[in-house]
């Protein structure tokens, strides 16, 4: 999240999502249910503990009183709409009938109605109803007999976010999608890139950093599909084999310094965090995840560990103070 800021300020077309102070930084707050962002309280931590370093307790006291001041001031809020905001404040609104679950839906339009790569190349920011219900089963294997339904949630909930506009309520795939478009024209760009738990990335994400990236192949991502931590976001690393295989055949048709290779998958087996008694444990869960949900991530054979351990030890309705003990 803080690169994809980073980058809507750091383009020079004076574009940026967001609005900016003078100085480049966020002139609003921007508030999250799924994780937390930095905020102004948080810039402000930062200075007081440079100021207590580099000044001692007299540049406390001023910046205490700087910090009542900014507090006084009025800071707009932006609301970002993730899996916890739609389930308990639009779903209610959208779909009133039982026995959809809202987690599911909200996956459809992350991972492919607004975040799949068609999506954000596309002009509007989103597959049309035709090309939704033409994504491949093994791809998104839920709601494949009523796909014109969930489309038609997904209308609703446009149509929430233009009503509600005024209110600074935004999603990330269309912050996203504006900024994809505004990486056309840059003159610079990006030797190599380390990425760690892919598995949270959706594909639109993904074509940031290839668009970022001098040479598309030099981008080294790890992730485990089974350790997925972000709600509504659908990930395969044979999907992005995929990915890139179609970037390929499109790139055979233009003179590119750099022709994209398909990357090769390489498995870790080995575990160097736990022992044995735990890794049997987490591939028995593993092993119900995939009996009932074959398609929704990679099945690998488990973990080996350096040594055996000793039994673990299951704790069932504990409570923190119970672990405290």
């Amino acid at each position: 999240r803080q690169f994809l800021l980073l980058l809507d300020n750091s383009l020079e077309d004076g574009a940026s999502y967001f609005p900016r102070a003078k100085d480049g930084s966020l002139s609003v707050k921007i508030l999250s249910s799924d994780y937390d962002h930095e905020d102004l309280d948080t810039l402000l931590d930062l200075e007081e503990s440079e100021s207590e370093d580099e000044g001692g307790f007299a540049d406390y006291e001023e910046y205490g009183s700087f910090q009542k001041t900014v507090k006084q001031q009025h800071v707009q809020e932006w609301r970002e709409v993730t899996s916890t905001y739609f389930t308990e404040n639009i779903w209610p609104k959208i779909h009133t009938e039982k026995g959809t679950d809202p987690l599911l839906v909200w996956m459809e339009i992350k991972s492919f109605i607004k975040g799949s790569r068609e999506a954000v190349e596309s002009e509007r920011g989103f597959l049309t109803q035709e090309d939704y219900e033409e994504v491949g089963k093994r791809m998104a294997p839920n709601f494949q007999g009523n796909r014109a339904e969930i489309y038609e949630m997904f209308q609703q909930y446009q149509k929430f976010l233009k009503k509600n506009r005024m209110s600074n309520l935004f999603d990330e795939c269309d912050f996203v999608h504006k900024l994809y478009h505004r990486l056309k024209h840059i003159s610079w760009s990006v030797h190599q890139f380390y990425v760690d738990e892919v598995q949270d990335l959706t594909q639109a994400e993904l074509l940031i950093l290839l668009r970022c990236c001098r040479n598309p192949n030099n981008l080294f991502l790890t992730g485990d599909t089974a350790q997925s931590i972000m709600r509504g976001v659908s990930f395969r690393f044979g999907d992005l084999r995929s990915l890139f295989h179609r970037i390929q055949q499109e790139t055979k048709l233009t003179k590119t310094a750099f022709p994209v290779r398909v990357p090769q998958l390489q498995k870790l087996m080995i575990n160097f965090r736990s022992y044995s008694g735990i890794l049997q444990l987490a591939a028995s869960v593993i092993d119900l995840l995939n009996s009932f949900f074959h398609d929704s991530f990679d099945c690998l054979p488990g973990d080996e560990g350096m040594f055996p351990g000793p039994t673990p030890t299951l704790l069932q309705s504990c409570t923190l103070s119970d672990l405290a003990r």
